[in-house]
């Protein structure tokens, strides 16, 4: 475990490889994912259609796809009167946060 977090943390060794970069490539990725993902089924469920399940989107915005979710709950104004649904957004945001921390504490620190 020890080897595989120093391969990790030492990634940006080589040329052309930021951890920073590589972070803010994948977050900026799922966001988008989770951003199409809350307007589609806001469209579903405007349209009478089967809808995406809220395990996915909430799954989505887990992995790191928060960012999006937040903007598409705002912009398209979708399952923000579910108070149980908007609580687990906002956990899933913390551990993303509190991750993000983490990771980037651990790459300040080398």
């Amino acid at each position: 475990m020890n080897q595989l977090l120093n391969d990790a943390i030492n990634y940006h060794q080589a040329p052309g490889n930021s951890p920073l970069l590589i972070i803010l490539a994948y977050l900026l990725l799922m966001s988008v994912i989770a951003f199409l993902a809350f307007g589609l089924d806001k469209y579903k469920a405007k349209a009478g259609h089967w809808r995406i399940s809220e395990r996915t989107l909430l799954s989505l915005s887990l992995v790191g796809g928060w960012p999006g979710s937040v903007l598409a709950m705002k912009t398209f104004h979708h399952k923000q009167r579910k108070q149980s649904f908007v609580r687990l957004l906002i956990l899933a945001s913390i551990a993303n946060i509190a991750l993000l921390v983490a990771v980037l504490s651990l790459l300040v620190a080398r």
